[in-house]
């Protein structure tokens, strides 16, 4: 994941695995994505991770992020998820 600064033509670089299924989320020069964990014959994992470092790594899928200001929601199995970051990304 490459997060560019447009005027400055600043790029970070973020390591991650494989591809998305959901795109990323972003809010301001935040950026959230599904990471691909591990994977064995039975399942894979897949977590999320921020360009803050924040990371929401639980067992089973977290997927499609959505960021509002410092909240994070998620689809995890059937079900919504919020997460909240402080303090709120710049």
């Amino acid at each position: 994941v490459v997060v560019e600064e447009i005027r400055s033509h600043e790029r970070r670089r973020y390591a991650a695995r494989s591809g998305f299924l959901h795109g990323p989320a972003l809010w301001r020069n935040l950026a959230c994505w599904e990471d691909r964990g591990r994977s064995t014959s039975d399942h894979t994992e897949v977590d999320l991770r921020c360009s803050n470092g924040v990371v929401v790594e639980r067992p089973g899928i977290q997927e499609a992020p959505s960021l509002w200001g410092r909240y994070l929601l998620w689809h995890e199995g059937e079900r919504v998820m919020l997460g909240t970051m402080t303090p709120e990304p710049p």
